[in-house]
């Protein structure tokens, strides 16, 4: 087994509220879609000594909120505010880790509260809620494209050459043309 360039050291819950409809009904399927969920991250970095040894730590926000949509048919309403520090190797540096951590931190919470969200519903008068998995790249800022190499330049002799070549079976056809005429 190879341990992974991150660590979930540790994670709490900030603040729980789960609340079960009073306009929800079991006859019916549920309507659990994700644009009734709202998500929101933050990643911060943490002071560690000798980073260049000991790798940096990074604190890591994740509030989710599920509203009740009028006309939808959702069991329950709920808000998680869960923290994590995450821990990532020394190797590990620059933009590329903040970007890497922006995304894996917050996915890494992310399994954690799918599972607090689960058995906080679990516990109330309807069937326990599974929220849909996501990722968090799409939430990052685009990078900058990298600049392309431009193609090499063609030569009025190479063109001629390869027209050349691609034109050879068409002449010789012609030839054989006027020939057997």
């Amino acid at each position: 087994m190879i341990q992974a360039p991150f660590q979930l050291q540790d994670y709490w819950v900030d603040f729980i509220q789960v609340r079960a409809s009073q306009a929800y009904s079991p006859k019916i399927a549920p309507d659990l879609d994700f644009d009734s969920i709202e998500l929101k991250s933050d990643v911060r970095s943490l002071e560690v000594e000798h980073p260049e040894k000991n790798g940096t730590l990074w604190l890591v926000n994740l509030v989710i909120n599920q509203h009740l949509p009028k006309g939808k048919n959702i069991p329950y309403e709920f808000s998680l505010d869960v923290t994590g520090l995450v821990a990532a190797h020394p190797s590990l540096k620059g933009e590329k880790l903040e970007r890497l951590i922006k995304a894996n931190g917050p996915s890494m919470l992310f399994g954690s509260a799918r599972e607090i969200i689960r058995a906080a519903t679990g516990r109330g008068p309807f069937a326990p809620v599974i929220i849909p998995s996501t990722n968090f790249l799409g939430h990052l800022p685009e990078k900058e494209p990298e600049k392309q190499k431009k193609p090499a330049r063609t030569t009025r002799k190479a063109v001629k050459k390869k027209t050349a070549k691609k034109s050879l079976p068409v002449a010789k056809r012609a030839k054989e043309k006027s020939d057997s005429q």
